[in-house]
């Protein structure tokens, strides 16, 4: 469960926050926090191998979302790959149900409702 955080506590780790290099705010987001709730996504396009990277040695192991909607370029995924190799990284692959994606094919909902293809693929499956 995450627990809620204040406006007081936040302008209080702000102010701890933005003394810190990136490398240093990552490990302390996961010193400070618990581990399971700190989500990291990533699509692996040509500029996430900087955060994942800097997530890899701030927490090595930590999981890291892909939030795979089944058209992921050929080189997203040879990215991931070699990214998952070099850095051992815990990759967790999140699909959509086959229903949702079978129907966002059909109808090409990414050019006509660019909201409910967000949602069906990359929404939903954090949704209690």
């Amino acid at each position: 469960m995450i627990a809620e955080i204040t406006d007081i506590e936040l302008e209080e780790l702000n102010k701890v926050y933005q003394k810190l290099n990136p490398i240093q705010r990552l490990k302390k987001v996961f010193q400070d926090f618990d581990h399971d709730d700190i989500l990291v996504t990533s699509s692996f396009g040509t500029t996430s191998g900087i955060l994942i990277g800097m997530v890899s040695k701030a927490a090595p192991g930590h999981p890291i979302y892909l939030i795979d909607t089944s058209f992921c370029f050929t080189k997203a995924i040879g990215y991931k790959q070699t990214l998952t190799e070099r850095l051992g990284l815990n990759i967790v692959h999140i699909l959509p149900s086959v229903e949702d994606n079978t129907m966002a094919r059909e109808v090409k909902l990414w050019k006509s409702d660019t909201d409910k293809y967000r949602h069906i693929n990359k929404v939903k499956h954090f949704e209690p």
